[in-house]
């Protein structure tokens, strides 16, 4: 065998294992930007729910008269009208935020309303706001896992610039 030959079978060789190598990350890349999109609509789902849970509770506290600043209006509406099509990062933490506000404001007028624990829509309303609390936590803490190992995949160094071309971006995780 000639030299030119053993070299030519070496670079083939190395060739053949970039390439193996490449369709390894490749599917990698792509299992998890699948999961991470499935992940993402099952905390969509979460998120509207709560909404839903939120906005009837505040039409309880309406048909119990309970007294409403402009603020509180205010607030109850931007809850209402929120957009969550497609969010990105910074759309779902100021969500979520707003949740939030609702949510330790309605606890708020719900005592001031002489809602108490025994008031029995109002206890179901808090016990389903607690159990999506509960499981967007976990799906949260699942999908940050999901986007930690997704930028491992992509950012292999000497295929990440082929990632790049087809369209692989580094993902951020949820607070």
């Amino acid at each position: 065998m000639e030299a030119y030959q053993i070299i030519i079978l070496v670079a083939l060789l190395l060739l053949f294992v970039y390439v193996g190598a490449f369709l390894l990350i490749l599917s990698n890349s792509l299992a998890f930007s699948r999961r991470l999109r499935k992940r993402a609509q099952a905390m969509l789902v979460l998120i509207y729910e709560k909404q839903e849970v939120l906005l009837s509770w505040f039409e309880l506290l309406e048909k119990e008269k309970a007294p409403f600043s402009e603020e509180d209006l205010r607030l109850f509406s931007s809850v209402k009208g929120m957009n969550l099509a497609k969010p990105s990062v910074e759309e779902w933490t100021a969500c979520l935020s707003s949740f939030k506000e609702a949510q330790m404001r309605l606890g708020f007028l719900s005592e001031e309303a002489e809602l108490d624990d025994s008031h029995e829509e109002k206890s179901s309303y808090v016990s389903a706001l607690h159990d999506l609390d509960f499981n967007y936590r976990q799906s949260s803490a699942v999908y940050n896992a999901d986007v930690v190992a997704y930028n491992y995949w992509i950012s292999i160094p000497g295929f990440s610039w082929l990632l790049f071309l087809f369209g692989f971006r580094k993902k951020t995780a949820l607070n």
